[in-house]
């Protein structure tokens, strides 16, 4: 059974074993005592700056492992990358050698048509044209300037044609015409308002028509009818929709509504709708993913876009490394989590998972040893996700997502040259 020296009547017992015993100096029985209870609490003093001392060399050993369990994860990745990128260019320079230059295909086919050997005058009378371009770009590719593939999407030859608007012409990419495309003419607007009021190819329409050309031809009075009826609308030249009331019989114009103001009466416009659901998620995702890559772009600017190995390790190890880290870093680790989690919140909705914010933070941010080429690429995979998002927000709510981005303020300096010296 173990003695527990903390509590008092156990330490009153240990005081007055140390009073019994012998002493090198005559004293007091109270100060027997009292020496015998100082030195147990000099003894638990020492023995919890033991522990503490433990536990720190614990918690280093964790960051130490952790920091090389992250460094030889990202040495395997650049060995993966490596090799990945030497098998790609060995099967590129396999593909390369196979590729027969413009030049090789055309003494193939004289030869073959002539059954001479080449540099013969035979041979050359049969001998097809090389285009200089093709060879050149053969050359460009065989010295590793281009990619095989690339050459080989640059000798397609695409003769789909091209459709051009009203009054141009069909060609094809080389610049042959392959038809014109004449202007069609333009229709009378009275005619064009006479069909739109009774509808084309009607009695009525061809009664108003003949009106309308004998006015236009003999300067004949026209008949005077009083309008009454249901309003029709109708499309006004400067936009938006009006009303005409037709005439009491064929031939009669019709006569356009107008206001007090003698300006032709609109219809009013259609209310704004509100946010369905997935709107309205769209606008507060694109809203944190744009206001945390703001962030990231500021603090990329200041030399600060990767974290801290060992961040979000477990055992309480992240949270000594975020304890000590700069202000600068705990922003960037605060913009990735706003980013990440508004990502994979709108994609599957459900709770994220270590390994799915590991591959995102992989997918979307700088990591140690990242090229600027690398880096780059992510910044515009940010900026894919950002507008992919974004997309589903309507036009007229796009302005609120920079001003939500922006803490509730307009970005009245898109292009940050405020300030600039």
């Amino acid at each position: 059974m173990a003695i527990d020296f903390n509590a008092d009547q156990n330490r009153m017992g240990l005081a007055l074993l140390a009073a019994a015993g012998p002493s090198a100096r005559p004293m007091s029985f109270g100060q027997r005592m009292f020496m015998g209870m100082g030195q147990h609490d000099q003894y638990l003093r020492e023995k919890e700056a033991q522990e503490m001392l433990r536990k720190r060399q614990a918690t280093q050993e964790l960051l130490i492992a952790a920091q090389m369990q992250e460094m030889q994860a990202q040495a395997e990745q650049r060995r993966a990358q490596t090799a990945a990128l030497e098998r790609e260019r060995a099967l590129q320079e396999q593909f390369r050698s196979r590729i027969p230059s413009p030049l090789g295909q055309a003494n193939q086919q004289a030869y073959a048509a002539s059954g001479a050997p080449l540099g013969t005058v035979k041979a050359a009378a049969h001998q097809p044209q090389v285009d200089p371009n093709e060879q050149l770009m053969f050359e460009a590719m065989r010295l590793g300037q281009m990619t095989p593939l690339q050459y080989m999407a640059s000798r397609q030859k695409d003769d789909t044609p091209m459709v051009l608007g009203e009054g141009g012409r069909l060609v094809t990419r080389g610049g042959r015409v392959l038809a014109e495309n004449p202007k069609a003419p333009k229709e009378d607007s009275e005619a064009a308002f006479l069909a739109l009021v009774y509808g084309k190819d009607t009695p009525e329409y061809f009664a108003a028509m003949k009106d309308l050309a004998k006015k236009k031809t003999t300067h004949a009075p026209a008949a005077t009818a009083i309008s009454y009826g249901s309003p029709v609308p109708v499309q006004l030249s400067g936009g938006g929709v009006g009303y005409a009331q037709p005439g009491n019989r064929p031939g009669a114009a019709p006569q356009m509504m107008v206001g007090p103001d003698n300006k032709p009466m609109q219809k009013p416009p259609e209310p704004e709708k509100p946010l369905t659901e997935g709107q309205a998620k769209a606008m507060t995702f694109s809203s944190r993913m744009l206001a945390a890559d703001k962030t990231l772009a500021t603090l990329s600017r200041k030399g600060t876009d990767t974290s801290i190995p060992g961040s979000r390790a477990d055992y309480g190890v992240g949270a000594v490394v975020n304890m000590f880290s700069p202000p600068e870093q705990q922003m960037l680790d605060q913009a990735k989590r706003d980013f990440i989690n508004a990502t994979l919140r709108r994609e599957s909705g459900a709770v994220i998972s270590p390994a799915e914010f590991e591959n995102g933070d992989k997918q979307y941010f700088p990591q140690i040893g990242d090229s600027r080429l690398v880096k780059e690429q992510k910044a515009q995979n940010r900026r894919i996700a950002i507008e992919g998002i974004r997309a589903d927000v309507p036009k007229a709510m796009q302005p609120e997502v920079e001003r939500i981005s922006n803490g509730g303020v307009t970005d009245d300096d898109p292009l940050g040259l405020r300030g600039r010296r």
